[in-house]
């Protein structure tokens, strides 16, 4: 009437009899446990010292590295700390490796699910050291544009130009590219201008290069470069290549002088920004009688 039990697994997430086994330190005597007491206290102690000197020695440097000095020290202290405590279990009786070894599936679970984690945080240590991005710094990663805020052992947070607080995760930013805006110490921005057909193009290029060289923001190195481009539908193309300041601000600024300006000089030199235009033509009609 009723179904039979089934038969455990044979190989369960934890295996209990050998967990009791393995943490039941019956035969320690009190020294045992003041000897592992003394042996966590002296690891935390170490931990803190460590830490201490962590910071000492990156302050020391000439170089931004607080966050750096964050992460170094949290591994450090965590290290030092798992290190006493194993020490500290084997003193009590605790044999390590049989309690590894009940976790069964659950250790590896238990592995799996602090994978992201250490992942970002050794990503966030690989950033400290190659650098590619600092706090302060306009950067793009992804399609993400923004001013790095901060670089915590879990995520980069950039604040974007529109004002959004993005986190992204180190791991992601070390695997995909990182374009640094300011790291150079200057930009490049293109503008497109285009005159009417008939226009002479020497005279076009001259009054284009003037112009913008003139412009408070464009930096005199590398100099304003105009290059015509192409024959377009309804005018002449040319590109006007200007260096500025890095920031995303400059930039903006940079292109609304710029603009207003090659505008006054076109219209002083009688050179026309034509319109859109198109010519239909229906051609002569046929006659259609014999």
């Amino acid at each position: 009437m009723f179904g039979t039990v089934p038969d455990p697994p044979e190989n369960p997430i934890l295996d209990t009899e050998t967990l009791v086994d393995a943490v039941n330190p019956q035969d320690s005597a009190l020294v045992n446990w003041l000897v592992a007491l003394a042996t966590l206290m002296v690891g935390i102690f170490v931990a803190m010292v460590a830490k201490r000197a962590i910071a000492r020695l990156f302050r020391s440097s000439q170089a931004d590295t607080a966050h750096v000095e964050v992460l170094v020290a949290r591994l450090v202290q965590v290290i030092i700390i798992m290190i006493a405590l194993i020490y500290a279990l084997g003193a009590v009786g605790v044999r390590i490796s049989p309690l590894l070894g009940a976790l069964g599936i659950g250790g590896i679970a238990l592995a799996l699910a602090v994978q992201p984690a250490l992942l970002n945080l050794f990503s966030g240590l690989l950033i400290h050291v190659h650098r590619p991005l600092k706090i302060g710094e306009e950067v793009r990663s992804g399609d993400i544009r923004g001013t790095v805020i901060d670089v915590t052992s879990r995520a980069v947070v950039i604040e974007t130009f529109a004002g959004e607080t993005t986190y992204i995760p180190n791991s992601i930013v070390v695997d995909r590219e990182v374009v640094n805006y300011v790291r150079a110490g200057r930009r490049r921005t293109t503008l497109k201008v285009g005159v009417a057909y008939g226009t002479d193009v020497a005279l076009a290029r001259k009054v284009l290069e003037e112009a913008a060289a003139g412009v408070d923001g464009v930096l005199k190195t590398p100099a304003v470069k105009v290059f015509a481009t192409e024959f377009a539908d309804s005018s002449i193309n040319f590109e006007l290549d200007v260096w500025h300041e890095p920031g995303e601000l400059a930039l903006r600024q940079t292109r609304d002088r710029v603009v207003q300006a090659v505008s006054e000089a076109l219209a002083a030199a009688d050179i026309t920004i034509p319109f859109p235009q198109r010519t239909l033509w229906f051609g002569e009609p046929s006659d259609s009688r014999s």
